[in-house]
């Protein structure tokens, strides 16, 4: 579960930003908390929506949780022994484009306790690390890094000098990623719980079928609840089947990932991954017929590549991170998506969704429910003058319980929208 998310001269952002899921205690739910087995913390949301102007940094704060879960899982065993971290720091001011980039998150693990992990890094090596575990209110250290010296706390169990002299020949290897190599049961859970943060990129949905083809093929269980998700969003779809693509299409794509310049290993694995292909079957006069997938309209390639993530993530209790959550999607399948996390019904684990959108009528209200609560709005906006983006919470401009969230922002009471010059050309 995460609790908060921090980023320091990464992309857009250059001053630290903090994303907070605790709630507002004036906005925490009033159920009947007396079941000890219900796991939900009524004090952590399950939703986070993220408005703001093209440009303004919601994709950069996707990446950049991207980045520090990646950097968890492959920095040891994928980033090049030779050196290098593949971080981009905020360009726009001289003084910060060679500065080291920070990353931090607060996350609870399997085991209840809630980690607080974070890295400086600069673009060849590891400048600072630290994990602090919280198992009462009072932090305990695990490690600290300054460099290529670590410092273990008393609580530390495992392979010190192996994790040290790691820290001094592989400087750009972060400890958090050798000493889950390593089996250490230390840092296991809050490990565990970083890589429990899934990033998905709508935008990529065409190559996004992989998930769908690993939950049809590992998760047959599954599949039911799948074809039940894609019937109820009325995309005619009436069954899902995989197809084995031949070694001629797999070197035809792999030519065309080459000529987009896409790096090789990532392009044979986008290969790899593709050599088995959704076929979806749709309900015709005559009873069915299979579609490949890439003939597929947007909407239901969309729906059918984020589906699996969806529902992992809810079968498992992940955090979902999706950018441009509405890419191709109606909103009403947006707002279905987003209630699925809100309802402790269907999200049992207190899985979380955390999404960049335009969407605004997610902001409008229903009958019985308002799909985002007000501390679960957030913005990004650019400072004109720096080009540095920042985060904002909606809840600092405490608006009413009666005030009407998309009308604020659509008027721009709270930020984030672009500020255009009408008409866009002039006459003639």
């Amino acid at each position: 579960m995460l609790l908060s998310f921090g980023v320091e001269n990464f992309k857009a952002f250059r001053d630290a930003q903090e994303l907070s899921l605790r709630r507002v205690r004036a906005l925490v739910p009033t159920w009947d908390a007396t079941n000890s087995e219900d796991p939900w913390d009524r004090e952590i949301s399950t939703v986070i929506a993220v408005y703001g102007a093209n440009a303004s940094g919601k994709s950069t704060l996707v990446q950049a949780v991207n980045y520090l879960v990646s950097a968890v899982e492959d920095s040891y065993v994928r980033w090049a022994v030779a050196g290098g971290t593949e971080v981009e720091p905020f360009a726009l001011d001289p003084a910060t484009a060679g500065q080291p980039s920070s990353f931090e998150l607060e996350v609870r693990g399997s085991d209840g306790a809630d980690y607080q992990y974070g890295f400086t890094v600069d673009d060849q090596r590891v400048v600072r690390e630290w994990l602090y575990v919280y198992q009462t209110a009072r932090r305990t250290v695990l490690f600290t890094r300054e460099g290529a010296e670590l410092t273990f706390g008393p609580t530390f169990r495992g392979a010190r000098v192996a994790l040290t002299e790691a820290a001094a020949t592989r400087p750009n290897a972060l400890t958090l990623s050798v000493g889950a190599q390593l089996g250490n049961r230390v840092i296991a859970a809050a490990y565990q719980a970083v890589l429990s943060v899934r990033v998905y990129q709508a935008s990529t949905y065409p190559v996004g079928t992989p998930a769908a083809v690993h939950l049809l093929a590992e998760h047959p269980e599954d599949k039911t609840q799948f074809l039940q998700l894609l019937r109820n969003a009325d995309i005619g779809v009436s069954d899902v089947s995989v197809h084995h693509t031949s070694a001629v299409e797999q070197a035809e794509l792999h030519a065309q990932l080459a000529d987009h310049g896409i790096a090789l290993s990532t392009a044979e694995r986008i290969v790899r991954d593709q050599s088995r292909r959704l076929q979806l079957t749709h309900t015709c006069a005559g009873g069915g017929m299979r579609l490949p997938f890439d003939t597929e309209s947007d909407g239901t390639q969309a729906l059918v590549s984020f589906g699996p993530v969806i529902l992992r993530g809810l079968a498992q209790g992940h955090t979902v991170v999706i950018d441009e959550v509405d890419t191709s999607l109606h909103p009403l399948v947006v707002r279905a998506v987003v209630a699925l996390f809100a309802d402790r019904a269907t999200n049992p684990h207190q899985a979380q969704l955390v999404f960049t959108t335009h969407d605004t009528s997610l902001l409008g209200r229903t009958i019985d429910s308002d799909p985002i609560a007000r501390d679960q709005f957030w913005l990004t906006q650019k400072d004109p003058a720096t080009g540095a983006a920042e985060l904002v919470a909606v809840a600092e401009y405490s608006p009413r319980k009666s005030e009407s969230l998309e009308r604020g922002y659509l008027t721009g009471r709270y930020g984030g929208i672009p500020h255009l010059r009408v008409p866009l050309l002039a006459a003639g």
